[in-house]
């Protein structure tokens, strides 16, 4: 029994060295993730700030284009009233 026990032990002891030996990271493993964790953030910030002004100028591009979208309405509506005028005129001449 004590024999037996007394195994058990130095095996316990032996496996729990080991997985603290194999479950350590060296600081020059750390130090390298650290290193991809900044390079990680800083190209996620600069891909933020990219959409962010990608965003402002489709903002813009938008007011642009409703700009000149309002202007094609009135020139078109513009359009229509001299048509209507025109028409009318050349039906007068018509009738002399």
């Amino acid at each position: 029994m004590r024999k037996s026990l007394r195994w058990v032990a130095i095996v316990s002891v032996m496996l729990w060295l080991g997985m603290g030996l194999v479950g350590c990271a060296t600081s020059s493993q750390v130090k390298d993730l650290q290193t991809k964790t900044e390079k990680a953030q800083s190209t996620a910030d600069k891909a933020l700030m990219e959409a962010e002004k990608a965003k402002a100028d489709a903002a813009k591009a938008s007011a642009v284009a409703n700009d000149a979208a309002e202007k094609a309405d009135k020139a078109a509506a513009q359009a229509e009233e001299c048509s209507v005028k025109c028409e009318k005129m050349f039906k007068k001449g018509m009738m002399k």
